[in-house]
Formats: C-alpha cells, sequence, structure tokens
C-alpha cells in the first residue's frame, strides 16, 4: 500500500499571520516586498490572529489540569514546538514566529530536551527554565521552541505527548536528495573542527552510550558527497549502525508514523521548504481571499 503524508504544500513567507482552515491552523508567512502590501495582510487578518492564539490558550487551559502534565506557574510553558527536519529551514521559521508580537521564543532554539535523555532525565522544570516568565508584560502571549532532532528521534513522540497530549506540533519538510547535501555540508565542517564530534555529542547525550556500538566513518571518504552515502548504505545492509547518519533524517514516512501513534493529524502542521521559501507572492494572490 503507497504510504501519504497529511501535508499542506502551501505557505507563505515573512512576519507570520495565522489563519484556519477547517480544522487545521495554516500559518501564512507574508514576506512582502513593500510594507504597503504587508500591511493589508495584517491588517485584513487581524482578527484572524485574535482567534489563533485564543485557540492555542484553550488548548493549554484544557491539558493544564492533565495527569500527564506538570504545570509550571513560574514560565510560560509551550503553546506548540518545532519538531524539524533537520536542515529544512527550521531556523527561518523560528525567527519568523518569535516576531509576533504574541509569540515568545525559548531563550534558546533548540533545547533538545526531548530527543535527548540526559537533558530528559533532567526534569520539566529544568525544560521550562528556557522559556519566558509568566508575569503582567507577558500576560496572553504563547512561548514555543524549535528542535529539529524531534522528528527523527524515535523516543521524542511518546515523550512530547506524555508532556503535553494536547500540543500542536509543526514540521518543515524539504526535499530528501537536497536536505541530505545540506547535512553532509554540515557535517563535514564538524568534522574538521574535531573527528570525534559525533562521539562526544553521543556521550553527553546518553549516558549509556558506547563508543564501540556504532562504525566510524571514514573521515577521507566523507569528504566526498557520493563515498559517504554509499559507506553508509553499506553499513545499512550489514544491519549495522554508523555514526553520523545521514539517511535517516529524510525517511519521513517513518517519522510521521511514530507521531501519528500519539497525537492527531489535526495537531500536526506539516510545511514544505520550496514552497516556504519561493511561492509568497503567487500564492497570497491566489489564497488570501479563501483563507481569510
Amino acid at each position: 500500500m503507497q504510504k501519504s503524508l497529511f501535508v499542506i504544500p502551501e505557505v507563505f513567507i515573512g512576519n507570520p499571520v495565522f489563519f484556519k482552515i477547517k480544522d487545521f491552523w495554516i500559518p501564512a508567512f507574508a514576506g512582502m516586498t513593500t510594507m504597503a502590501i504587508l500591511s493589508i495582510l495584517l491588517q485584513e487578518a487581524q482578527g484572524n490572529i485574535d482567534v489563533m492564539i485564543g485557540f492555542f490558550k484553550k488548548k493549554n487551559k484544557e491539558s493544564s489540569g492533565s495527569k500527564n502534565h506538570k504545570q509550571i506557574s513560574n514560565y510560560i510553558k509551550p503553546s506548540f514546538l518545532i519538531i524539524g527536519a533537520q536542515k529544512a529551514g527550521t531556523t527561518a521559521l523560528f525567527n519568523y514566529l518569535k516576531k509576533h508580537y504574541c509569540i515568545l521564543p525559548s531563550n534558546i532554539k533548540e533545547i533538545d530536551f526531548f530527543n535527548c535523555k540526559s537533558r530528559f532525565n533532567n526534569g520539566i522544570d529544568f525544560y521550562h527554565s528556557h522559556f519566558p516568565l509568566a508575569g503582567n508584560d507577558n500576560k496572553g502571549k504563547i512561548s514555543f521552541e524549535a528542535t529539529p532532532g524531534y522528528l527523527a528521534n524515535p523516543f521524542a513522540p511518546e515523550r512530547i505527548f506524555k508532556y503535553n497530549s494536547s500540543l500542536k506540533l509543526i514540521a518543515l519538510l524539504r526535499e530528501p536528495v537536497k536536505r541530505t547535501f545540506s547535512a553532509w555540508n554540515m557535517y563535514k565542517k564538524y568534522y574538521k573542527d574535531n573527528k570525534n564530534w559525533f562521539h562526544d555529542w553521543m556521550t553527553r547525550c546518553e549516558e549509556e552510550f558506547k563508543c564501540d556500538s556504532l562504525v566510524r566513518r571514514n573521515l577521507e571518504k566523507f569528504n566526498f558527497f557520493d563515498l559517504a552515502i554509499k559507506e553508509e548504505l553499506l553499513v545499512l545492509e550489514q544491519n549495522e549502525r554508523i555514526e553520523v547518519p545521514i539517511l535517516m533524517h529524510g525517511k519521513y514516512c517513518e517519522q510521521f508514523e511514530r507521531y501519528f501513534n500519539f497525537f492527531n493529524k489535526s495537531q500536526i502542521l506539516i510545511l514544505e521548504n520550496n514552497e516556504f521559501k519561493l511561492n509568497t507572492i503567487t500564492v497570497l494572490k491566489r489564497d488570501r481571499k479563501s483563507v481569510v
């Protein structure tokens, strides 16, 4: 049977406004070339922004008494998470969203709480300490964080669900080959600075990690994209694990199957990187009347 994904392929770029289509919240980023066009969009969408903020607040209020969610009153706990994908534009999305006057970001973009066992074991107080303090200045505002490692991590979906089963999740996807090439470029730079960087990270993240549990990369081969991919494929064919796995982050169907085991599809907004970057004006002209 052919697998399918719940995908909303078209978005706007820029300062965020939010619209509701049926049961799904669509963030539309209006990255316009003139302030005049931007102001027109924001003026027309203002009512929808207020509705969106109210929606998130209502969901949090409903879940605040849940037995699987510990309430920390000193901090504004997150209303939604950007869960990935790696090298798909999550930094840009994070920066756009944090400019909205009602949306407050975590103090660092990637907290790595639900995908890193040692940080997860620090507890919910530790997690909430990365978010803005509640108070009169922040009254009526919501918060969020963006850790792209959450999407591919096999433990993150259940941990997030047990933390708050009503959370809204946003995933930004990129064409898998382009995403893989971008990740390889990033990792190649890491290796130049420290050939043991991955083992150092895993040791900090997973207390029980053993260096000999992974096949070490051939750094000479890793300087060439095709050789790095062939090396990884050979290791996978032998049912072994290789350090710095690149391909696994592009297995979107497998990743979303894990999330759909816990979350309703209406809680997960999936965006496509190419539309996110390129089709701002075209999408705005075609869809503005239908979504407002």
